[in-house]
């Protein structure tokens, strides 16, 4: 979940699926994929927080999920998100728009 700022003096919350990665859900009902899920959202937090608390969305489009956008998203220390997902093990890499 990110806020979001895209208007001066607007925040709002969204929920945001990340272009190019799979990750697991944290609602599975496997209790193997919930922790990989909480693995995955603990490191996401860690490159949060090392870069400052900031990550800059683009590329922003709506989603199959009702509620979701898919967006493409770099942390101020310069790495982008999928690949910091990528090299911890914690994502697969996937074709958008394809299965």
């Amino acid at each position: 979940m990110v806020k979001a700022k895209p208007w001066p003096q607007q925040t709002i919350t969204v929920l945001v699926r990340i272009h190019g990665i799979d990750t697991p859900e944290l609602h599975s009902k496997c209790g193997n994929s919930r922790q990989l899920a909480l693995a995955a959202k603990d490191a996401m937090a860690e490159a949060l927080s090392t870069s400052g608390g900031e990550l800059t969305l683009s590329s922003i489009s709506g989603d199959k999920y009702f509620g979701h956008v898919v967006a493409d998203g770099t942390f101020d220390h310069g790495h982008n998100a999928p690949s910091v997902m990528l090299d911890a093990g914690l994502a697969r890499r996937i074709r958008v728009g394809r299965r």
